[in-house]
């Protein structure tokens, strides 16, 4: 899934083979870095269009890479004055949004699930069938 002898490093021979990798380095990463090597992808993805330049682009990169990558593309996004990042002052109050609103997602899930088991458990099914 990833390159050769590189535990990190992306493998960009084909889209199907970068998901994996990145897939397999994210679970890998320390919760700290994980958010943000995800959101950096996704941007390196919405930035770099066509595939032929963003397999190029990712190929053979560490996290840390592709992070900087990310903090390039916010930059550059912010200076512009795309409204999605100008309510940011820098990179980390971004992450730190984006973490706090996937946080607030979980817990909601987390509830509802929660909910359903505790319905479950009250609930009585009675069989009508005669003896």
């Amino acid at each position: 899934m990833i390159s050769c002898g590189s535990g990190t490093k992306i493998n960009a021979r084909s889209l199907k083979t970068v998901n994996k990798s990145v897939s397999f380095i994210k679970e890998r990463l320390p919760e700290a870095e994980r958010l943000q090597f995800e959101i950096a992808f996704w941007m390196v993805r919405d930035d770099i269009r066509n595939n032929d330049e963003f397999l190029k682009a990712v190929d053979d990169k560490k996290p840390a890479d592709l992070i900087a990558m990310g903090k390039d593309i916010f930059t550059k996004r912010k200076a512009a004055g795309d409204q999605e990042y100008a309510k940011y002052e820098n990179w980390e109050q971004m992450i730190a949004g984006w973490y706090q609103q996937r946080q607030t997602e979980m817990a909601k899930i987390k509830e509802r699930t929660d909910k359903r088991e505790n319905d479950k458990v009250r609930r009585i099914d009675y069989n009508m069938h005669s003896l």
